[in-house]
């Protein structure tokens, strides 16, 4: 039997348009057995056609609710209505064994927001981040990941990037430029660099928070994550990092807190570091964008602009300026890390 879509209107952020999705109980299966396409506030209906069955949820992604109802004639019809994106598998209690199974993958609505929070070791004084740069007027009104070729010596900077995000006028109270790069994968093993979908150079704030670049918005992007969210945050001398499991998003936003425990970065304590207790963020001094710490950020690059100040990629401190606190307090502890990111 064909798969029957009506279309109706409903309250979802995002959504405004929601389909409900008609899966057919029968002959020992769902048809369709599989709903590739399913947005976050569709409705899934499964409706009973012939023998005694349910529809039991079994793999869903985290924070999804189970759940387990008969299908029957006695109760003909059961409806779900998906609030958190990823696949969700399902079964027939009584016919699993015989391939009674099913499933329909959750997507984001074309466009989300995402509310990120992450420190930087560098200006990092305790309990927040110092903004020196942006006080003292050294923040390039343009953003920093796209230099001239060799960066440092480095061909191939990690974060290399060429968008065109620029302000006319620096907002108050910026940390630094940051980078965020949105990957869709299953699973943190799987988000490597052939899952990215989107990138933008965006700000920091001192308490962590990654910003739009009029200083105070929730970024966004206008597309859709169809597995599981992974952002990767990159800053120009500090080690690149990512979350750990997909990001569970909300009412079309993504919200996640690095900061709060070394298990929220993909690799653990080799990938960040503990800033002060209980408190973890991203490792300095990678001064050549090879997401390493090594003999090349003390030789190529903190050895040619110590004793300056200005927007620096020896500053390891993020601070204005380059000096042996970048060195003996940034580079040498954290000399041989490196990023776990994928």
């Amino acid at each position: 039997m064909s798969l029957i879509v009506i279309l109706f209107c409903m309250q979802i952020p995002l959504n405004l348009s929601a389909t409900k999705w008609i899966v057919n109980v029968q002959n020992f299966s769902f048809s369709p057995s599989s709903l590739p396409l399913v947005i976050l506030g569709d409705t899934i209906r499964w409706v009973w056609i012939s023998g005694s069955h349910t529809t039991t949820s079994t793999t869903i992604p985290p924070g999804a609710a189970i759940w387990n109802s008969p299908i029957t004639s006695a109760v003909p019809s059961f409806e779900y209505i998906p609030t958190v994106a990823g696949t969700h598998n399902y079964k027939c209690t009584p016919h699993a064994a015989g391939g009674m199974i099913a499933s329909f993958v959750v997507s984001m609505p074309p466009g989300f927001a995402f509310n990120l929070k992450i420190f930087l070791e560098g200006p990092f004084d305790g309990a927040a981040m110092g903004t020196s740069l942006s006080g003292k007027g050294l923040l390039p009104l343009d953003q920093p990941f796209g230099p001239t070729l060799p960066y440092y010596g480095n061909n191939s900077p990690s974060w290399y990037y060429t968008g065109t995000e620029v302000v006319d006028v620096l907002p108050a109270n910026v940390v630094d430029w940051i980078l965020v790069e949105l990957r869709d994968a299953p699973n943190g093993a799987s988000a490597t660099s052939a899952t990215m979908f989107a990138r933008k150079a965006l700000f920091l704030k001192p308490d962590g928070s990654i910003v739009d670049l009029n200083g105070s918005g929730t970024p966004t992007v206008n597309m859709s994550v169809t597995q599981g969210l992974f952002a990767v945050i990159y800053h120009r001398n500090h080690i690149a990092v990512m979350n750990t499991n997909p990001i569970t998003g909300s009412g079309g936003v993504y919200n996640f807190d690095f900061t709060t425990s070394s298990a929220n970065f993909y690799g653990g304590t080799a990938g960040c570091k503990e800033l002060s207790a209980g408190i973890w963020g991203m490792i300095a001094s990678d001064g050549n964008a090879d997401n390493q710490v090594n003999d090349f950020d003390k030789n190529d690059v903190w050895a040619a602009e110590t004793g300056l100040s200005g927007y620096l990629g020896s500053d390891f401190s993020v601070e204005s300026e380059s000096n042996n606190i970048d060195k003996n307090t940034y580079w040498l502890p954290n000399l041989g890390k490196s990023s776990q990111v994928p």
